[in-house]
């Protein structure tokens, strides 16, 4: 059973981490359409996305082997979807 400590803190994380995305997508977009071409682009290496992915994958299995409540375990496993999913996008750009 969970506690109240970890509750509180998984709480925080999901809504520190997924609360109002429309206003950060228009928040997005905004500094996109201010941004100048001659911008410099962050080099990444693959491994390190790579390794974010495995990540993701550890803290969905992680997630679904927890004692959270079957609606906390429902969120966590829509976050760490959309989170993969993210990080397939950005492998799909890799020669881009």
């Amino acid at each position: 059973m969970m506690t109240p400590e970890q509750r509180h803190k998984l709480e925080s994380h999901f809504h520190a981490n997924v609360s109002k995305p429309l206003e950060r997508l228009e928040q997005l977009k905004t500094v996109h359409r201010k941004s100048a071409p001659t911008d410099k682009c962050i080099d990444v290496s693959k491994h390190s996305i790579l390794s974010l992915n495995n990540w993701a994958r550890t803290s969905l299995r992680e997630s679904r082997n927890s004692a959270l409540s079957q609606k906390d375990r429902y969120n966590a496993e829509i976050y760490w979807d959309g989170y993969m999913r993210a990080i397939e996008h950005i492998l799909d750009m890799e020669d881009q």
